[in-house]
């Protein structure tokens, strides 16, 4: 959610600063240096996840996108959406009954919509 939405690691401290600036605000003079301190741990355990957390997404799309290319150098896209519903199919035979189509018409709808979903990792917005 937060890549889709444009966030990424530099708006972290901006956050974190909004974040302890609210707190104070609404606790007044009942906070404390172990509330803010407390805050703080809070908020750099967070930031270290987050930046990890968008970091590897970005890592993890640029893999999906390597290995898609690849998967369509090996195969035509007939050919790779042949492969996936029967790959569908075989796994989960109770879905056969809804997607009625011919084979070949899902075939190139699952390559198509793969092929698409892979192009969005670069654009939050589009994600």
């Amino acid at each position: 959610m937060h890549r889709r939405k444009g966030v990424c690691a530099s708006m972290m401290p901006a956050f974190a600063k909004a974040i302890g600036e609210t707190i104070s605000n609404i606790l007044g003079n009942e906070m404390t240096i172990d509330i803010r301190t407390s805050w703080e741990w809070l908020w750099a355990w967070l930031q270290k996840s987050m930046t990890i957390v968008l970091e590897d997404a970005q890592v993890d799309a640029t893999i999906v996108t390597q290995s898609w290319d690849l998967a369509n150098d090996n195969m035509s896209e007939e050919a790779l959406g042949c492969v996936m519903y029967d790959t569908l199919f075989s796994m989960a035979p109770n879905l056969k009954s809804e997607f009625p189509k011919p084979r070949q018409m899902l075939s190139v709808k699952f390559t198509e919509m793969l092929t698409t979903l892979v192009s969005f990792h670069g654009d939050p917005a589009r994600m």
